[in-house]
Formats: structure tokens, C-alpha cells, sequence
């Protein structure tokens, strides 16, 4: 939450007990936050401190214990680094340098002081303004260190003008792993979809019985729940599927923006129109077998037509397949 939502979030309680009867105003009040907040901005900014980073082997490693942080990367202007922190009297951000003959490590963490009683609006106020400057770190580095963050919880961030010896190695990392967060986000949302997608092909499977015993209840043919609808229901349970699975290709991209979206797409509905087609004639063939089991349908008849009907699921069912892995293929570099 920002420093402004938290700050509106205390005016709402003052306001709050303003209301209830307790001798302040509301513009008083806001008043009174305003003045808070801004002096214990002031403060903050007062009480920085600076702390020199040295290292022999020009090898920095930052860690961080338990706590995000957010550290910019800034050029050293003295050939010297050193990092640079807020120390407010509620929130302190501490700072362990130990140095080593390979390397110094930078561990940053946070200590809570508050009070525990007489926890009043200033108090409230103070808390919110050192919570959010105690996670704020620069480090200033010199051109000829190397920094690793292996160990490190945080967003490390520096403009494209600060220069150090591992910045092209450090980038790749930091991109390898982002790359991989977004990848594990892919993997969860689309096993998501698949359970969603699931629920489809059930229903799927449901219009087939449906439309098979149907075949059984009139000696007219597709009477009651006849074709044109069996056709509604398939296409209707394939459009919601289709939908998912864009939603499975825009996750994709959001992964990887080398993703052939388009492609994928295209691949995607000629897929799913051939799922559609061999669903319908299988619902055929099921229908078939129910009429000729009721003895709506002669065995002769039945022969010529399943034969036929079996013959065009083979050749969907091997278009399907060589689709399916083809989709599959252009989601298995991902990560």
C-alpha cells in the first residue's frame, strides 16, 4: 500500500473518532495529519545515514534477511562504495558489511521499535511514513566492482548510465530470473484452465449420451433431441473452450513476448475444429449403435453406416493428433 492510501486510510479513523464524540475537529484534524506527516517526512530525510562498503577483492554480494527491499544502484562519484539507508527511530533499516578475502557481504534487514502502548495518531502517522522509507536502500558503486545478489529478496534497479564490472552478467540473471517467475505464473494459470477446460469436455460427453439414447426413443429418427441441437450444444461448449485457451495464449506471450501468439491462435481453432468434428461424428456413431441395438435400424444399414462413420474419425481423429502435438510444440520452449 502507498504512503498516500495509508495516510487516507488514518484521516478515515480520525474522522472516525472524530465522529464519536472525541474533542478534535475534522478540519483540525487534517490539519494536524498534514503537519505530522510532513515532519516526519522531513525527519526521514534528516536521518539517512551513509556507511562505507569496503572490499579488497572489489566483489560485493547483497543479501537481505527476511524482508523485501528496494535498492537502486547508483555510479560512485569517490571510487568508493558505500550505501546509503534511512535510520527512523520506528523502523530501522540495518546494515551488516562483512568483509571476506573474495568477496564483502551487504546483509540488509529491518528493526521494528514500536511502541507498545500510548499508540497514538502522531505514533500511527511515524509508522507508516519509516515503514515505507525503511525498505529504501542506494548502493553506490564503483565502475570497477562486481555485485551478485543471489541471496538478495527485492527489486535491484540502476539507469542505464551506472557502469560496474558484472552489470551484463547481473542483467542476465535478473532477466533469467524473471523470466522464471513468469513461467511458474503460466504453469499454475494454465493448470487452471485445464480443470476449467475439463468441465467442457464433460459436458461434452453428456450431449453425446444425450443424443444416443435419443436415438433409441423414436422410430423417426433424430426426433426429441435431435442433430441441430446436439450441433448447438458442441459449438457452444467449444466456443467457451476456445476462449479459454486464448486466455492459456495470452499467458504465454506475457512469458515470453518470442511467443508466436498468431500462430498459436490459428493452431488453436483448426485444432479445436477438428476436436468439435470427431465429437459430432462420434455421436453419430454412439447413435447409430443405440438405434441399431433398439431395432429402430436394420443390421445392413447399421453395417454401412458405422463403417462409414468409423472411416471419417480415423482420418479426424489422425488430423487431430498431428495438431495436438504441433500446438503443444509451440508451448514447450516456454520455459
Amino acid at each position: 500500500m502507498s504512503i498516500f492510501k495509508r495516510i487516507v486510510l488514518i484521516l478515515g479513523i480520525v474522522a472516525g473518532v472524530s465522529f464519536l464524540g472525541i474533542a478534535i475537529s475534522i478540519p483540525f484534524a487534517i490539519h494536524d495529519v498534514t503537519s505530522i506527516y510532513n515532519t516526519a517526512l522531513q525527519e526521514s530525510e534528516e536521518n539517512k545515514q551513509n556507511q562505507a562498503v569496503v572490499s579488497g577483492a572489489k566483489r560485493i554480494d547483497l543479501e537481505s534477511s527476511g524482508y523485501w527491499f528496494h535498492v537502486e544502484v547508483r555510479q560512485s562519484e569517490d571510487d568508493r562504495a558505500h550505501i546509503e539507508y534511512y535510520h527512523n527511530q520506528l523502523y530501522q533499516t540495518i546494515v551488516t558489511v562483512t568483509e571476506q578475502t573474495d568477496r564483502t557481504t551487504v546483509m540488509l534487514g529491518i528493526k521494528q521499535d514500536l511502541p507498545m502502548f500510548n499508540f497514538s495518531i502522531k505514533t500511527m502517522i511515524e509508522s507508516v511514513v519509516s515503514d515505507s522509507k525503511s525498505n529504501n536502500v542506494i548502493l553506490y558503486l564503483p565502475k570497477d566492482y562486481s555485485l551478485y545478489s543471489d541471496r538478495f529478496d527485492g527489486n535491484l534497479y540502476y539507469a542505464d548510465s551506472v557502469e560496474f564490472a558484472n552489470q551484463k552478467e547481473l542483467a542476465q540473471q535478473q532477466e533469467a530470473e524473471e523470466h522464471q517467475e513468469k513461467y511458474e505464473d503460466y504453469v499454475e494459470r494454465a493448470m487452471e484452465l485445464d480443470d476449467d477446460i475439463k468441465e467442457y469436455y464433460q459436458e461434452i460427453e453428456q450431449y453425446k449420451a444425450q443424443y444416443m439414447e435419443a436415438g433409441a426413443q423414436s422410430e423417426e429418427g433424430y426426433s426429441g433431441y435431435d442433430y441441430s441441437q446436439f450441433l448447438s450444444d458442441i459449438t457452444s461448449a467449444y466456443n467457451s473452450i476456445a476462449r479459454f485457451e486464448k486466455s492459456r495464449i495470452e499467458i504465454a506471450y506475457n512469458v515470453s513476448s518470442s511467443f508466436d501468439s498468431v500462430a498459436a491462435w490459428e493452431k488453436a481453432n483448426a485444432l479445436l475444429e477438428q476436436k468439435k468434428q470427431f465429437d459430432l461424428k462420434d455421436g453419430d456413431l454412439q447413435r447409430v449403435e443405440q438405434e441399431f441395438r433398439a431395432g429402430t435400424i436394420s443390421q445392413s444399414v447399421y453395417e454401412a453406416q458405422r463403417a462409414s462413420l468409423q472411416s471419417e474419425l480415423d482420418g479426424i481423429a489422425a488430423e487431430r493428433d498431428t495438431l495436438q502435438a504441433e500446438y503443444d510444440q509451440l508451448f514447450a520452449n516456454l520455459g
